[in-house]
């Protein structure tokens, strides 16, 4: 099972009573109808004005639609602001797991971190995980984390150089077994085909997961890892996206808000307020078994962190935002590489 069974008539986190969420929740439902109904009010009498045509129906029906989608960002984002701000130790309360990442408790299991590559600069990706390792060897509990560069490469000549560095430095460590260099011949399933293959290639319960552009800060696993295991029905930690070069240029500027927006917005206010939230993609950290039970990543979605994500909330699972932990990254600089990144 995904996590011991709650007392009864509480929610399967134990955190609130299920009669006081079933409150919550049609609070939430009147909210949202009695603010599209007043809008559908409004826009009737303006339309209608001399008559119905056949654009004013269309309108009308278009924004029937469209509008319910707005009105819930609306009061997801008022209720999100409130959760943020207006409650006392609010994250506590829905969180209290976290406070495991600041025990000195051992580690004393396997982790496995796992960096993904297509068509990258090699020397700056095995840069950047080098750091990872160099800070968590700092930490004293190093041997208890593996290292797994996944690539997708077709560009041979990037290749080459990928696997000269995975070569180098697994001679450096000395223990070639922490660190596993996979090249897949094809490109099958995308992002989500290569973290299951790597994933078939390593046995640890916990999972690491970082793309080439992230730069983790040295407590980053010390803090995710212990929440996961000190609430064995969590699925995945997901830490904040900062953004290395927010002030590049206008573009970096509005991916940055965007993105900030997300975070604080749709992740770390449906976190607190107890709503599933899904992986970002990269900057988290998920239970192997959570994986596993959910149907594991599959490449016949274009969205498959989300896929994986609510397939995980489904069988019981649960999420946790660390709002107050953010690992820094790049973002495209040109319209080229954003492009780039989307595809």
């Amino acid at each position: 099972a995904a996590q011991e069974a709650a007392p009864v008539g509480f929610t399967p986190a134990g955190l609130q009573d299920e009669a006081g969420l079933r409150r919550r929740r049609l609070l939430v439902l009147a909210l949202n109808l009695a603010t599209l109904a007043l809008l559908l009010a409004v826009l009737a009498p303006i339309l209608g004005a001399g008559g119905w045509s056949v654009v004013d129906v269309a309108i009308f029906i278009a924004f029937l639609f469209g509008a319910p989608w707005t009105v819930l960002g609306c009061w997801n984002a008022a209720i999100g602001l409130w959760l943020l701000h207006g409650r006392r130790d609010g994250l506590k309360q829905v969180a209290p797991f976290a406070a495991a990442g600041d025990l000195a408790t051992p580690l004393a299991l396997r982790i496995a971190v796992l960096m993904t590559l297509r068509n990258e600069n090699p020397e700056r990706a095995f840069r950047r995980l080098r750091v990872v390792k160099d800070s968590l060897d700092a930490t004293g509990e190093g041997v208890w984390f593996d290292y797994f560069v996944l690539s997708d490469t077709s560009d041979p000549a990037v290749a080459g150089v990928e696997e000269a560095l995975a070569e180098a430095w697994s001679r450096e460590i000395g223990e070639p077994a922490r660190l596993t260099y996979r090249r897949r011949s094809d490109n099958a399933g995308f992002k989500a085909g290569n973290l299951a293959f790597g994933l078939r290639h390593c046995d640890a319960p916990y999972v690491a997961i970082f793309d080439a552009d992230f730069v983790p800060p040295p407590d980053f696993l010390r803090r995710t890892v212990p929440a996961l295991v000190a609430d064995p029905g969590l699925a995945f930690v997901q830490a904040r996206w900062a953004h290395a070069n927010r002030n590049a240029n206008w573009l970096t500027r509005v991916q940055g808000l965007l993105l900030d927006s997300h975070f604080a917005v749709e992740q770390e206010a449906r976190f607190r307020a107890g709503l599933p939230i899904s992986f970002n993609g990269t900057a988290g950290v998920w239970s192997r078994a959570a994986i596993e039970e959910g149907g594991g990543w599959t490449g016949d979605t274009l969205t498959e962190d989300l896929d994986l994500s609510m397939r995980c909330m489904m069988q019981g699972w649960r999420a946790a935002m660390m709002p107050d932990l953010s690992v820094p990254g790049e973002l495209p600089q040109t319209a080229a590489a954003w492009r780039a990144q989307q595809a």
